[in-house]
């Protein structure tokens, strides 16, 4: 994994707990 994609699955975690 790289920083960005690091970074990009966090984002992603976020939007997830939000969307919940």
């Amino acid at each position: 994994l790289t920083y960005l994609n690091i970074k990009y699955n966090l984002n992603q975690l976020k939007s997830c707990q939000r969307g919940i």
